[in-house]
């Protein structure tokens, strides 16, 4: 109901749906382009449209009372990073890779590997029986790395995919590989 409600208001102020991707808006007028995420919502547009995005955030505003943080420092758990003089710009999950490495006690030293899985990897099925810990455990771990995947990390892309496979029965090999 609260998309329904926030799309129909956008659509008054003269934005349409990109493409399929319904969580990104356009006004084609403005020059806006909006990234939206349940109540999060992200604006960017060139340098030249800053009168626009303060006319946009205050009908905003004026419907729903919004929180305004400011220049977009993260977005999320994406941190953006800009070099203005150079038009560029970076996005890095590290915040979330650090909070997930917490998570499953991984160390620094394992953390840090050249690459995340050699692409002549073929790992074997699992004979035993995985414990429903070690499943879980192997899951959350798999979902985490294709989170990172598809947001900011393609080169982990073929691990996940390898790991994946050995979800539901991992061998100690599959969750230390993960790792």
């Amino acid at each position: 109901m609260w998309f329904d409600e926030l799309g129909s208001f956008l659509k008054e102020l003269g934005f349409v749906h990109y493409l399929d991707e319904t969580c990104i808006l356009i006004n084609h007028v403005t020059g806006l382009v909006l990234f939206l995420y349940v109540d999060d919502l992200l604006v960017i547009a060139r340098k030249e449209c800053i009168d626009q995005i303060t006319q946009f955030k205050t009908a905003l505003n004026g419907k729903y009372g919004i929180k305004d943080l400011g220049e977009a420092m993260s977005f999320l758990n994406i941190r953006i990073l800009r070099d203005t003089k150079a038009k560029k710009l970076w996005i890095c999950q590290d915040g979330y890779i650090d909070k997930i490495c917490t998570k499953f006690g991984i160390d620094e030293k394992i953390r840090k590997v050249a690459t995340p899985l050699l692409s002549s990897y073929r790992s074997q099925p699992f004979e035993g029986q995985a414990t429903i810990q070690q499943i879980t455990e192997m899951q959350e771990k798999v979902g985490s790395i294709l989170y990172a995947a598809v947001v900011s990390r393609p080169d982990v892309s073929f691990a996940a995919s390898q790991l994946s496979q050995y979800a539901t029965n991992p061998s100690p090999e599959h969750l230390r590989y993960a790792n």
